[in-house]
């Protein structure tokens, strides 16, 4: 009976019994609801800390110290090794971009993004330049590009302004400033679609490349910034995660939608994103390596905009 067990065998013994029980999709969904994957990183580890706790209260001889010391000894080893990982793909992609530049003038010329909008208004929140376009080419915009903008007239929350000449409907939305999270006021995000653009330097998605290591994972994208002359350039900008720098075992399953199947796993939860390729100082966000491509020059929108 658990009454009569240590308790961090308990913990071992719960972990155990909560993960098979998540094996079968109907008390699997019940443990999803609640967190269940989850509950392995609570209990494996107390079960270590507890050894550890009957050592000292003399419940355990010494030795079973081995037992906590292996555990967080070899998490902390492959946490080392998942860094290094880390730290020498950033060199790599950091020196790929050294020196990448394309010809660039933001009042004779539009920037074209063929993927990535997020990125797209990034840069225009961060940097000098009026406007920015999206590639919209097979989709249910009325035109095959959507300038952004920023403007001071703005519709209420999601809203149209008006409509271009050939009936497209002008949208605007309110935005947060990327310094503060907090949302802006006197100021929107203008979409305009229009028919072409000035003469374009375009940025082209052309490789996604999968990290799994097992100590690391994430994904390097490699763009192709391409300039009206037909000058271009390739640069490259990763996320990546490294290992959680406490053990985080989690060990669950889940349903795949994409299949659909009921999937099992068990590992060691990852870290946050970290972000290589832009130069050291900036945010690391892939806005920053292109506007280095193109000269760029920084203009907070919350100094352009002050609240």
């Amino acid at each position: 009976m658990l009454s009569d067990s240590p308790a961090w065998l308990n913990c071992f013994a719960i972990a155990i019994v909560v993960y098979l029980l998540q094996i079968f999709p109907f008390p699997g969904i019940l443990f999803l609801t609640v967190g269940g994957p989850y509950w392995s990183v609570i209990l494996i580890n107390l079960g270590f800390l507890l050894i550890g706790f009957d050592v000292v209260r003399g419940r355990l001889s010494f030795p079973w110290l081995i037992a906590p010391g292996l555990w967080f000894v070899a998490y902390y080893v492959a946490v080392g090794l998942s860094y290094s990982q880390m730290n020498r793909l950033e060199a790599e992609i950091a020196a790929f971009n050294v020196g990448k530049s394309v010809a660039f003038d933001p009042a004779v010329n539009d920037l074209v993004f063929e993927a990535f909008p997020d990125t797209l208004e990034r840069v225009l929140m961060d940097y000098e330049i009026t406007q920015v376009a999206m590639s919209t080419p097979g989709t249910s915009y009325c035109a095959p590009v959507l300038l952004h903008s920023l403007g001071t007239v703005c519709a209420k929350g999601i809203g149209r302004l008006g409509k271009t000449a050939n009936g497209c409907s002008i949208g605007t939305n309110r935005i947060r400033d990327p310094e503060t999270r907090q949302l802006m006021n006197g100021v929107c995000m203008v979409r305009t679609p229009a028919q072409n653009t000035r003469p374009a330097t375009r940025v082209v998605q052309r490789e996604n490349q999968t990290v799994t290591t097992g100590l690391l994972v994430g994904k390097i994208t490699t763009l192709e910034v391409i300039g009206p002359n037909g000058q271009f350039t390739q640069v490259k900008w990763g996320v990546l995660f490294p290992l959680a720098l406490f053990p985080l075992p989690v060990a669950g399953c889940t349903l795949i939608s994409a299949d659909p199947s009921w999937q099992c796993f068990a590992a060691f939860q990852k870290g946050g994103p970290h972000l290589a390729g832009a130069e050291a100082g900036s945010k690391g966000e892939l806005s920053d390596i292109l506007a280095k491509v193109l000269s760029l020059k920084s203009a907070p929108i919350g100094q352009r905009y002050p609240q």
